[in-house]
């Protein structure tokens, strides 16, 4: 496929997620294209906030929360990550 502009690998998300300057109230448009489904796409994603969570090691660790909606063939889906 020829490109026109730089993407992303959707298969790379996670990360690509960590090079992200996170901070509460930030919203990121990603170009990311996910081989075989079609030409590359801007993705929004959106900082909601942060969430303590609890490690392996059962250290607690502050994340941030971003947050993705999608329409795909009539499916409405929402992530957070």
């Amino acid at each position: 496929m020829d490109f026109t502009s730089p993407n992303f690998n959707w298969n790379l998300d996670m990360g690509t997620f960590q090079m992200l300057p996170l901070a509460t109230g930030k919203t990121f448009a990603i170009n990311f294209y996910d081989a075989g489904l079609g030409k590359p796409d801007y993705i929004i994603y959106k900082v909601i906030g942060s969430e303590v969570m609890m490690a392996m090691d059962n250290q607690k660790v502050d994340c941030w929360k971003l947050f993705n909606e999608s329409n795909y063939k009539g499916q409405h889906a929402t992530k957070t990550f």
